[in-house]
């Protein structure tokens, strides 16, 4: 029988070390476990399924994972591809957070996929996902004293400053660099909160 597995991590595995063989084994792992289902969610990662909790997870990653996880239809895969093919990418700047509930990163998702983009410094994205950006507003709102707040606009909520093009080539460097980075984060989270 294995040590039980701290709750703290950000990822927990199965009792062998390595993901959950499916969906139903994680939350039947959670149920066993007698874990809070609000804090603790499985979602598909290295190629099975893991258990994590939520309360310790980097701002964006949660929704990262749900993209992951969600399966595409195959009429969204194949307009997804079609366009894919044909799409220009683009080197961009998105703006320092403007308030301190803002996302430390920018998590755009487009047909079941996530790109998490870094704040303040150059990243390449396709041209549809700056289209996502561009339809991501949040309220401005307005209240005078002794009057109800009410909301007065929509402004984006992902500002970007665009740089100049870049090929698909480019792009899919980025983003594996991006993928490795992140790997190495989880890991680094995992290996720290096992001490």
């Amino acid at each position: 029988m294995s040590a039980p597995t701290s709750t703290a991590q950000p990822m927990i595995l199965a009792p062998d070390g390595k993901p959950f063989a499916n969906e139903d084994a994680a939350k039947k792992y959670i149920k066993k476990q007698e874990l809070d289902p609000k804090q603790f969610e499985a979602f598909k990662h290295q190629g099975g399924w893991c258990v994590f909790n939520l309360s310790v997870l980097p701002n964006g990653m949660k929704e990262m994972l749900q993209a992951a996880t969600e399966k595409p239809t195959a009429a969204t895969s194949a307009v997804s591809k079609e366009q894919h093919e044909s799409e220009k990418f683009y080197r961009v700047i998105f703006q320092a957070k403007t308030n301190p509930n803002d996302e430390d990163d920018v998590p755009l998702s487009l047909n079941g996929t996530t790109i998490l983009s870094k704040r303040e410094v150059e990243v390449i994205l396709p041209a549809s996902y700056l289209e996502v950006a561009d339809h991501t507003v949040k309220s401005q709102y307005e209240q005078k004293p002794g009057h109800d707040r009410k909301i007065v606009g929509k402004v984006r909520k992902f500002m970007y400053q665009k740089i100049g093009e870049a090929t698909k080539a480019e792009f899919e460097a980025f983003k594996k660099s991006g993928n490795a980075t992140r790997d190495k984060e989880i890991s680094a989270m995992e290996h720290a909160n096992q001490k």
